[in-house]
């Protein structure tokens, strides 16, 4: 719930348009948010690039190779300036 929607259920409340809030009754628990790590390890981002060209490779039909070739596409040009950084040629 944004800080607009607080303030105007609070104010109907206030200003007697509502009895009861119903928004009192609702027990809301928020998870913290985890941290993630801020480099993948090239191990990592190695076997993920795998893992997609075997996708690829076995796709049945069109639709499945497409969006692989995509995913691939996209992810490549996501970490090639890291593999450029670190002179590696997968």
């Amino acid at each position: 719930m944004n800080q607009l929607e607080t303030v105007s259920k609070n104010c109907l409340e206030y200003k007697d348009y509502i009895d009861v809030n119903p928004f009192n009754k609702i027990q809301i628990k928020f998870r913290e948010p985890a941290a993630l790590p801020k480099i993948i390890p090239l191990h990592t981002v190695e076997t993920f690039l795998l893992t997609m060209y075997h996708q690829y490779q076995t796709g049945k039909t069109a639709y499945q190779k497409r969006n692989c070739l995509r995913d691939i596409a996209v992810v490549e040009v996501l970490y090639q300036p890291a593999c450029v950084f670190l002179n590696y040629v997968p």
